[in-house]
């Protein structure tokens, strides 16, 4: 999202950048793999296939052209086999005649040491520069990863098929993140910067080490940028949860009711089976809010309770606070299981129109919210709003340590935020020496 070529060892990025430093990016993910031994060409093309890379055919024209400029015997079917008897001007020709034909986004030379002369030394006495990357692969070469120099420009030369196959792909990679649309930052009404602000600094005041807000607190702040809630009551005992219940059981097509634990000392209510779903009449809801006081004593300081809401497909939105990145928006699926589906996308804020939609799109949810086997798609515009309402209030309100909508429950007429818990911590002024991505 913000540019940054991630690599998964420190070798594999010291070969990228001596790619991106000496050749152009390549526009497409297809190879030519050329060498003068078959078998370490073969074991390049596989390289290329594993990074994500495409070895395609050359079209015949390209193959005719090949067999004329090439000795008897190789095999000009991509990957080449220019045979070990190759002088090293008719490879640079061979390269040159690839490079034009369109047909190829990167050439791979893989160069296996024989005695019949040195081709790379030939190759280096003309340009290692044309439109398109050209990668050596030299198993005799001293360096792992290495510049050569060549009349114009320089080749970056790797002693294995699999490290030249990975700094193309992520050379690859980088191409198409330039090429992306940036996206805008969607325009939202029915938001109050001012009130949300409000709304930390108060509670800040009262505690200033920070800590997780109270449901009223919480909902003031979601509130502020247009987050609504399902309808909630905060009760203190028994029989006032019994009266919440029956103001708010007709709210439930089921006409029943969620009793959730409240408490500073308790953010994972589900952990210590601080939930009772689904409860229907005076006495049940009496008798779980009975059972939260005994099981839970002085870590409860009351209960929220709830309608059920529709079923639908549960979601988790959520805020992490970096030093360095800022904040992130996370989404995934939801529910009691998230910890176990660890199915989590994040985006750096603020977020694009196109964040918003590559956030939704990298998570397994994305199945279930298009619609799956049969069942109706859901308002994924309304989930798309929902992120960028999280995004805003995360960039305006620093203070936010951690948020968590879980579960926001997506159905085809809209979305809809069950449980919400957040974080605040006091914040200082950012240093202005540490980096930023964004």
């Amino acid at each position: 999202q913000a540019g940054v070529t991630s690599t998964r060892s420190l070798g594999d990025l010291v070969a990228t950048a001596a790619l991106m430093y000496a050749q152009p990016l390549p526009t497409g993910s297809a190879v030519a793999v050329v060498g003068n031994a078959g078998g370490l060409g073969v074991l390049a093309a596989d390289a290329c296939a594993d990074a994500g890379l495409t070895v395609p055919y050359l079209g015949e024209t390209v193959e005719r052209q090949l067999r004329e400029l090439l000795p008897a015997g190789a095999s000009c079917a991509n990957p080449v086999d220019a045979t070990a008897n190759v002088p090293g001007e008719t490879l640079r020709r061979c390269i040159d005649l690839i490079a034009t034909t369109g047909h190829v986004n990167a050439v791979l030379l893989a160069l296996a040491p024989t005695a019949l002369g040195d081709p790379l030394a030939d190759l280096c006495a003309g340009s290692a520069l044309r439109g398109i990357p050209v990668v050596v692969v030299a198993p005799d070469r001293a360096e792992a990863v290495d510049l050569l120099p060549a009349a114009h420009g320089e080749f970056a030369v790797y002693t294995d098929t699999r490290t030249a196959a990975v700094a193309l792909a992520h050379a690859r990679d980088r191409a198409m993140w330039l090429t992306r649309p940036r996206g805008v930052v969607p325009h939202l009404d029915r938001i109050d910067p001012d009130q949300g602000r409000a709304v930390v600094a108060a509670y800040l005041t009262a505690h200033p080490d920070g800590g997780w807000l109270p449901p009223d607190l919480c909902a003031a702040l979601l509130a502020a940028y247009g987050v609504a809630q399902v309808p909630w009551r905060l009760v203190g005992t028994a029989d006032e949860a019994v009266r919440a219940a029956r103001a708010l059981a007709p709210l439930s097509a089921a006409r029943t009711v969620a009793v959730k634990a409240y408490g500073p000392e308790l953010p994972h209510k589900s952990d210590v089976g601080g939930v009772r779903l689904g409860l229907s009449g005076d006495e049940a809801v009496y008798a779980a809010y009975a059972d939260l006081e005994h099981r839970l004593g002085n870590r409860l300081a009351g209960a929220v309770v709830q309608p059920m809401a529709a079923p639908g497909v549960e979601l988790i939105v959520g805020v992490d606070q970096d030093e360095v990145l800022g904040p992130l928006v996370l989404f995934g699926l939801g529910g009691t299981t998230v910890d176990i589906l660890e199915d989590h996308t994040a985006r750096l804020t603020p977020l694009t129109d196109l964040d918003g939609k590559d956030l939704i799109a990298g998570s397994r949810a994305a199945k279930l919210l298009y619609g799956h086997r049969g069942d109706p798609p859901c308002d994924v515009d309304a989930v798309e709003d929902l992120l960028h309402r999280v995004s805003r209030l995360a960039d305006d309100v620093p203070q936010i340590a951690e948020l968590d909508l879980n579960p926001a429950i997506a159905r085809p007429d809209g979305v809809t935020v069950v449980d919400a818990r957040v974080r605040i911590a006091p914040r200082h002024p950012r240093d202005p020496y540490l980096p930023q991505v964004r």
